[in-house]
């Protein structure tokens, strides 16, 4: 019996179990066939060796009313209590038919159906081994069921796993969004899933994708948070489940006549990262019309955790692309403004000097007491293409900067500047008696040249003034001239068509370093001109200990 019985605990799954237990029993009791049901979340059945059809029929009847009365509750059996055996004798003398239940833990969960032949019945012998068997069963019964539970959240798991690896490796947004509402569709069996988000600062959510329902024109379809069930998820953060939407006070009749799908159960779970609610998905129609349930929403909020990270992540990727495309176009404008710079300047006087010395040769010819003249002027030529190739490559990289820092660096800045004789520029410092940490350091200087570069452009200005100083808890650095001035609020407003590279190389420089950056201008009064301003936080301009970069 032992050895019988170690071939029940072989079993690798419930099924497998039941059969080796059928097996055990036809070899103790003798009999010439059998079958088994046990019925869990799931039906399993067994059969085995000789089962003539009407006797099949018979034993597929008794299962179905066990079936049926399971479905009804709990059967109760107490373990001190005799487990009763049902005989039947079939028509003809055919043999018998005996039926007992089975049970794990005091609970019926099934029934066990043995077959002899005729002549055939259970002898004393038999029948003990047979309940012995049936208790071993019992016994054995909860272990396989973890089993089947452990490969089921194994599955579970893998299957998860799986789709969680698909959704994050997927960058493109409008696909990875048409995937989510997919397999949140076809794993709960829906009609129809939706996926909205919450556009960013708002209290508005856009429907973005729908999958079933038969409806592209659904797309882009906006609601508000709050507003309906979908939107009483965005506003709570918590997942819901409604049977009978109807009887909901949250559902919004108004929602069906704008999808033109009449929901009668939903499932809706709130998409979150780091506890962010970002949109939420939805599954209406369970096509079993049995409704959804817990099990329902635990994969659902599984979906939608892997979705979240996913859309998180592709919008991430979306506007890292966005933002190299940006700088790349930045680079490109800065490359024309150089080569524009470098013509504009260095390579007229070049030109200049070259065609000078070609007159030089035919002057030494025809006229030589003018050739001192025109030496005189070639090289005083030859010193300012010198002087604007130095500011340009001084503008370019400035290793002072990075050698001796800032305030050097504006110095020899200024130096150049004046050397130009464009206009005259003053440098006034107070109060940075600390150094200051490199990135703001180079932050500032590429905001300082960008406005002075500006003034020479436009402004026809005389004098420039370069100021830093401390005020309170701020570093302040301005740049201001007395120039022609113009119009902040036009300018700004034709920012986005123009594009302008200098402001925006301002904005973004002052947006990296934590600060404040303004622009106030007149063109009319003694007090016209041009001022650029910057405020940073001391305490993330100046270093402290060892220098960070």
């Amino acid at each position: 019996m032992n050895g019988e019985f170690l071939e029940v605990l072989k079993a690798r799954n419930l099924k497998e179990c039941l059969n080796n237990f059928l097996s055990s029993v036809l070899k103790a009791t003798g009999a010439d066939g059998g079958s088994i049901l046990v019925v869990t979340e799931e039906k399993v059945k067994a059969r085995q060796g000789k089962v003539p059809p009407e006797v099949a029929s018979i034993i597929e009847g008794w299962e179905s009313k066990v079936e049926e009365k399971l479905k009804g509750g709990a059967l109760v059996i107490h373990g001190k209590e005799p487990i009763p055996i049902a005989e039947v004798a079939l028509p003809s003398g055919s043999g018998r038919l005996y039926n007992l239940p089975v049970f794990s833990e005091d609970r019926v969960i099934g029934a066990l159906s043995l077959v002899g032949g005729p002549g055939y019945k259970l002898a004393p012998e038999a029948r003990k081994a047979l309940l012995s068997l049936l208790r071993g069963l019992n016994a054995v019964l909860p272990l396989y069921f973890k089993l089947e539970a452990a490969l089921k959240r194994k599955e579970f798991l893998e299957f998860f796993f799986q789709i969680g690896q698909y959704l994050t490796s997927t960058v493109d947004l409008n696909k990875l969004l048409l995937d989510i509402t997919e397999i949140a569709s076809l794993v709960l069996d829906a009609m129809a899933a939706f996926l909205l988000l919450i556009k960013e600062g708002t209290d508005e959510m856009v429907l973005e994708v729908v999958y079933g329902g038969g409806s592209e024109a659904l797309h882009m379809v906006k609601g508000r948070i709050g507003e309906g069930l979908v939107g009483w998820v965005a506003q709570s953060g918590e997942p819901v489940i409604v049977n009978d939407v109807q009887s909901d006070p949250r559902f919004n009749p108004k929602v069906d006549a704008r999808t033109g799908i009449l929901a009668r159960s939903i499932i809706c779970v709130p998409l979150q990262v780091k506890g962010k609610t970002i949109g939420v998905l939805e599954a209406i129609n369970k096509r079993s019309n049995d409704g959804f349930d817990e099990d329902d929403l635990k994969i659902l909020r599984t979906i939608a955790a892997h979705a979240a990270v996913a859309i998180e992540n592709a919008k991430l990727q979306l506007s890292l692309k966005e933002e190299r495309d940006r700088l790349l176009r930045i680079q490109e404008d800065m490359r024309r403004e150089f080569a524009r710079n470098l013509h504009d300047s260095t390579l007229q006087y070049l030109s200049a000097i070259s065609m000078g010395l070609e007159h030089l040769s035919r002057l030494l010819e025809v006229k030589p007491e003018a050739v001192k003249a025109e030496i005189d002027a070639l090289s005083k030529m030859t010193r300012q293409a010198i002087r604007e190739a130095r500011l340009l490559l001084f503008e370019l990289r400035p290793l002072i900067l990075e050698s001796q820092g800032l305030i050097p660096a504006l110095r020899t800045y200024v130096e150049q500047l004046n050397s130009t004789g464009n206009f005259l520029a003053h440098l006034e410092v107070e109060g940075l008696d600390k150094p200051l940490r490199r990135e703001v350091e180079r932050n500032i200087f590429s905001i300082i040249q960008e406005a002075v570069n500006n003034v020479e452009k436009h402004a026809k200005a005389k004098n420039v003034w370069i100021k830093l100083g401390v005020e309170g808890d701020y570093l302040t650095v301005s740049v201001a001239d007395d120039g022609v001035g113009f119009d902040v609020k036009e300018v700004l407003s034709k920012y986005k068509e123009k594009m302008s590279l200098g402001l925006l190389n301002m904005q973004e420089r002052a947006r990296a370093i934590g600060a404040q950056l303004s622009i106030r201008s007149t063109t009319k009064g003694l007090g016209r001109g041009t001022i650029v301003s910057l405020r940073i936080p001391v305490s993330a301009a100046f270093a402290s200990g060892e220098e960070k970069e």
